[in-house]
């Protein structure tokens, strides 16, 4: 079951276009690399990591449960 809704989810879900946000992004970046060290940027490189798995993993507990929530609604305006 989690592997269907995981496959609904990729099909519904589109992720917004968030270009200023990725060239602040960018600028941030270039400026923690000039000053950090290696192993700095390393840790801040697995922070960013698991913050993408977090929201990757809390989207996906989201729409598995307003899935039915929506299936219900839809049922109670459009009975099949």
């Amino acid at each position: 079951m989690y592997d269907y809704i995981r496959a609904l989810h990729a099909g519904a879900c589109r992720e917004p276009e968030l270009r200023s946000t990725r060239v602040e992004l960018d600028r941030a970046h270039r400026v923690i690399k000039g000053k950090s060290d290696q192993q700095n940027q390393e840790i801040l490189l697995q922070l960013a990591d698991l913050e993408n798995e977090l929201r990757e993993e809390t989207s996906l507990i989201s729409f598995i449960t307003g899935f039915p929530l929506g299936m219900g609604i839809t049922g109670e305006i459009e009975p099949f």
